[in-house]
C-alpha cells in the first residue's frame, strides 16, 4: 500500500469536504483530482484520449463516454463487512467508440444497474473486465469481456458487424441477432456460464460459439450455433444440444433443480428465475463437478476453468479512501489518497 499526497486549493474543499467520493485523472505525468457524485463526469470532461480515470468506492453519476480512455473502479463485488458495491455508476449513459482512435476504450471494476449501449463501427475495440452490468448492448464493436457478470447481453448488427467475446463471464439473457442487411452479430463464449438464452420473447442466439461452457435453458440451441466441450442443464432433463453436431458436449442428468444441485455449490435454478443472483454469489462448481466436467484443456468447464479463471478483484491499484488534512499551508490543503 502507498499514499499519494496531493495539494488542492482551499476554495476547492467546499465541494468535497462531506464526500467520500474521489476520481483521479492521469494524463501523462500529471494527476488531477475531482470529488463528489459528479467526479466521474468532471474528470471525463477534462480527459483526453489515452487518459486513465480511477474511481474510489461509492456511487457516481453517469456520463456519456465518447473518448478512448480507461475508467477503473474499485470493483463490482460487495466490500467485505459493509455490504455495498465498491464502485457503482448510476443513470443512463452510452458508450460511443471513436472510429479513428488508436487507443482502446477500457472499463474495469464497476457496476451499472442501467442498460448501457455501446456502439462504433469497423469493429472498434472495447475491453471490459471485472464488472457487472444489468444490461449491455453492442453495435458495430469488438467487445472483449473478462470476468464480468451480465444480466442481459445483446449483440446487434444494425450499425455494422458486431462480435462480443466473453471469457470466464456469467451471461444471462444473451441475444444475438444474426444476419441483418448483410451485417453480422454474434457472441463468442469461452469458459462462461450462459443462462436463459430464450428467456425474453423473441430473444434467440444465432451463429454463436460456445467452448468449455456451462449452459442452462428450457429450450434447445438452434443449429446455427456451435458448442464444444460444454455441459448443459435443461429445465425438463432434455438435450439442449440435440440440434448441434455433437462436439463432446454432455447433458447433466435430471431436471434443472437436481442438476443445479449436482453442478453448483450454492447457485440454484430459483436464483435465476427471479432477479439475477446476489453479488455474493460465486457461481462455483461442486468439487465433484469441477473434477468430472472438463474442457478440451483438461480443466473444469465454466468460469473457473481455462487460463484466466474468474476473479472479480480489480487487477490495478485501487483508491480505497482519502482524507483531508485540516491544516492550511500557503493557501492549500493536503489531501491523502490511499491506493492499494
Amino acid at each position: 500500500m502507498f499514499l499519494m499526497l496531493i495539494a488542492v486549493t482551499v476554495g476547492t474543499l467546499s465541494g468535497f469536504a462531506q464526500s467520500d467520493l474521489v476520481a483521479t485523472l492521469s494524463h501523462g505525468s500529471n494527476l488531477s483530482t475531482y470529488y463528489g457524485a459528479d467526479a466521474l463526469s468532471e474528470a471525463y470532461t477534462a480527459a483526453a484520449e489515452g487518459d486513465v480515470i480511477t474511481l474510489s468506492p461509492g456511487t457516481f453519476n453517469a456520463v456519456n463516454i465518447e473518448k478512448a480512455i480507461t475508467v477503473r473502479g474499485a470493483g463490482m463485488q460487495p466490500m467485505e463487512g459493509n455490504g455495498y458495491v465498491p464502485t457503482q455508476i448510476v443513470g443512463v449513459f452510452t458508450v460511443t467508440v471513436p472510429s479513428s482512435s488508436s487507443s482502446v476504450l477500457t472499463l474495469e471494476g464497476i457496476q451499472c444497474f442501467e442498460t448501457v449501449k455501446m456502439s462504433g463501427n469497423n469493429l472498434a475495440s472495447v475491453n471490459i473486465s471485472k464488472s457487472r452490468f444489468y444490461g449491455l448492448g453492442g453495435e458495430g464493436i469488438n467487445l472483449n469481456a473478462y470476468s464480468c457478470v451480465f444480466e442481459n447481453l445483446t449483440s446487434n448488427c444494425y450499425n455494422g458487424n458486431t462480435v462480443l467475446n466473453c471469457l470466464n463471464c456469467v451471461v444471462k439473457n444473451p441475444y444475438s441477432q444474426g444476419i441483418y442487411n448483410q451485417k453480422f452479430a454474434k457472441i463468442v463464449s469461452t469458459n462462461c456460464l450462459v443462462l436463459d438464452f430464450t428467456a425474453n420473447s423473441g430473444h434467440v442466439l444465432e451463429s454463436c460459439i460456445f467452448k468449455n461452457c456451462v449452459i442452462y435453458d428450457r429450450y434447445d440451441l438452434s443449429g446455427t450455433n456451435s458448442a464444444q466441450n460444454c455441459i448443459g442443464i435443461s429445465y425438463d432433463g432434455g438435450d439442449i444440444f440435440k440440434n448441434l453436431v455433437n462436439a463432446s458436449n454432455v447433458m447433466v442428468e435430471g431436471t434443472s433443480e437436481t442438476a443445479y444441485a449436482t453442478v453448483f455449490k450454492t447457485l440454484r435454478v430459483n436464483d435465476i428465475d427471479i432477479k439475477f443472483p446476489s453479488p455474493n454469489e460465486t457461481f462455483e462448481l461442486t468439487p465433484t463437478a469441477a473434477a468430472t466436467y472438463l474442457g478440451d484443456d483438461g480443466k473444469q468447464v465454466g468460469i473457473y476453468g481455462g487460463t484466466n479463471p474468474f476473479d472479480p478483484t480489480p487487477s490495478n491499484p485501487q483508491i480505497k479512501k482519502f482524507t483531508v488534512d485540516s491544516s492550511v499551508n500557503s493557501g492549500k490543503l493536503s489531501v491523502k489518497i490511499n491506493v492499494e
